[in-house]
């Protein structure tokens, strides 16, 4: 059942920051559900004008919405929830929150690095844990090695030290390269085991 802004009671009580009331309603809703703006709950949450003043409520929402929403739905604007959370003032916290269920860790780095270009100076994003969660689950390219080598170079923690996931990602991809494909008894190529195909 929805109001006239064809809101339901999950997204009624995230704009009422009411986490009790959020965790109530979340297994009658549909949290991909979407009102007349094209919002649907969690991009509520991430839009919260009083979100500063709300840390807690709104982080509750978030972890909750996060694993059961379409993080990767856009709003009429063409923007998922991971971008309205980095473009709505670089809210680190949310789109850390978010990162592990985008199906597009190209696109969410695209948005970090064009929003730090743009809004902050740098010239590459310098929120590390967010880049490694997004980096590691990237199909990698030699391109795209040379980049997070460059992004690292620039960190405080030393090469490996800010990018963990990723550089372990690197490393694979790197190996792959060095040897090719396995051969099996048979002469036939062997596939790499799923731990390190890219």
């Amino acid at each position: 059942m929805t109001d006239a802004n064809g809101e339901d009671a999950l997204m009624r009580a995230v704009k009422g920051h009411q986490t009790e009331c959020l965790l109530a309603a979340l297994p009658f809703c549909d949290p991909r559900a979407v009102n007349s703006d094209g919002a649907t709950a969690l991009m509520l949450a991430i839009e919260d004008e009083d979100a500063w003043q709300r840390r807690g409520e709104q982080a509750d929402a978030i972890d909750a919405l996060a694993p059961l929403s379409d993080v990767d739905q856009e709003d009429p604007a063409g923007a998922n929830a991971f971008e309205l959370a980095i473009l709505m003032g670089g809210d680190f916290d949310s789109a850390m929150k978010i990162a592990p269920f985008v199906s597009d860790p190209v696109r969410a780095l695209k948005t970090l690095t064009a929003w730090h270009e743009n809004g902050d100076g740098h010239d590459v994003p310098c929120d590390f844990d967010l880049i490694d969660e997004l980096g590691h689950r990237c199909v990698m390219t030699a391109e795209r090695a040379e980049w997070f080598r460059q992004a690292a170079e620039k960190g405080h923690k030393g090469l490996a030290g800010d990018l963990p996931k990723t550089f372990a990602s690197i490393e694979a991809f790197e190996l792959r390269q060095a040897i090719g494909p396995v051969a099996g008894k048979d002469g036939s190529a062997i596939a790499a085991p799923r731990s390190i195909r890219l």
